[in-house]
């Protein structure tokens, strides 16, 4: 995805679930995979801006950034009743997160 701006939400109570059909358009019915409980899942993106959004309480991490996603900007943000805020990256060897360009705003 591209382009993408998530705005004054509040996200919470996220747990891991199996998967199953979710429907992702008014005329479109997809197979989800597993959910491992991330609040916000960035995968492959690039410029994508998650502004004033509260996330608390979710499974694994609040927000992954990973699979050489880029032009990431995460700004103004709240997060609480959690241990794992913000994963950048997937692991240390895969090669597209290398390029991953992130960047932090304090709550104002």
């Amino acid at each position: 995805m591209k382009n993408v701006i998530v705005h004054g939400i509040k996200i919470s109570n996220i747990v891991k679930t199996p998967g199953g059909l979710i429907r992702d358009s008014v005329d479109h019915v997809g197979n989800r995979q597993l959910s491992e409980g991330d609040g916000i899942t960035i995968f492959g993106s690039q410029n994508v801006w998650v502004d004033h959004v509260t996330l608390t309480k979710c499974t694994d991490g609040m927000i992954d950034a990973t699979q050489g996603s880029t032009a990431v900007t995460i700004s103004n943000c709240h997060f609480s009743n959690h241990n794992k805020t913000i994963l950048f990256g997937s692991d240390d060897n895969y090669k597209d997160d290398v390029k991953m360009q992130a960047t932090v705003s304090g709550k104002d």
